[in-house]
């Protein structure tokens, strides 16, 4: 199953006529929902700055320092390992882990996230995916 929402701020780089815009384009070719942040309300969007940090602070800055790319494909393959190790092997401390890896914990909650997208989907409460 793939994406079925995402959640942007309000930058121009996210809006426009679908005709004209890459991004709107894609989302309505896949049929994806797009929400947006609340004006002002930084908290609404805390965990995804907070990732941003994360990568600037231990992937960008410590290569960028480090190593010169000469392609962006490097660049892309350091990434997805940095990315496996972020995802896979190091613990998190925020409320929504609790010292707990993101694929631990989208492990243990994953059915949670298959009865909101059957909810979604069928526009039914209490339906459950067997």
């Amino acid at each position: 199953m793939g994406l079925i929402r995402t959640l942007t701020s309000r930058g121009k780089e996210y809006f426009g006529r679908a005709e004209t815009h890459d991004f709107q384009a894609y989302m309505a070719v896949n049929d994806i929902e797009h929400t947006k942040t609340n004006a002002r309300s930084p908290q609404t969007n805390a965990i995804r700055e907070r990732f941003h940090k994360t990568v600037h602070k231990s992937f960008t800055k410590w290569h960028s320092e480090n190593k010169v790319y000469w392609d962006v494909e490097a660049l892309q393959q350091d990434m997805d390992t940095w990315m496996s190790r972020y995802n896979h092997e190091r613990t998190h401390q925020g409320k929504m882990c609790c010292w707990r890896t993101p694929w631990q914990r989208w492990v243990i909650e994953s059915h949670i996230w298959r009865e909101k997208v059957t909810k979604l989907k069928t526009g039914k409460e209490g339906l459950k995916i067997a």
